[in-house]
């Protein structure tokens, strides 16, 4: 079942972005513990829905998988949003699920949000979330190189995007 987090989400939140940041420490820019987890998950849940948002999905009462949105932030790119931090924990992967929360997210952004264009980035070690998302029909339009650094190692950030 797929469900916008709420306030008493948190707990479930916490758990399952620090599985993703020690699990996948390469796929994201942030590390496990420099994000403060739970101002990050209280600035998504404290506005409206049309702004940014979370979005869970969950078996058997336990959250397996989440995806963030956020609409741009000023007036001239309203029109767009950014998809960050998808997220199915590997136990409860190629079963559909990550896609099926990218295609909610998008659906709910295009509904509540009205935007017309979706951002995501994709760190290059990422080749299923890059293939999923070229799937759903996001394009490449830029790398970012070296744009992060992990111990002694850099990644490339690949930019692509979605007209809804």
């Amino acid at each position: 079942m797929i469900k916008y987090l709420e306030k008493e989400d948190i707990e479930e939140y916490l758990d399952l972005l620090k599985d993703s940041l020690t699990m996948a420490p390469d796929s994201f820019a942030e590390t496990h513990p420099a994000l403060n987890a739970s101002l990050h998950f209280e600035a998504f849940i404290k506005v409206p829905k049309s702004e940014k948002f979370i979005l869970g999905f969950w078996d058997e009462g336990e959250l397996v998988g989440m995806i963030e949105f956020e609409r741009g932030r000023v007036l001239k790119t309203q029109h767009t949003g950014t998809i960050g931090h998808l997220f199915v924990h590997p136990g409860y992967r190629k079963q559909g699920i990550g896609k099926s929360l990218l295609f909610e997210c998008i659906k709910n952004a295009k509904v509540t949000s009205r935007i017309k264009l979706i951002y995501l980035v994709v760190i290059e070690n990422s080749e299923s979330a890059y293939n999923l998302f070229e799937k759903v029909g996001f394009h490449e339009f830029g790398i970012k190189p070296r744009a992060i650094k992990v111990k002694d190692q850099y990644f490339t950030e690949t930019l692509m995007y979605l007209e809804i």
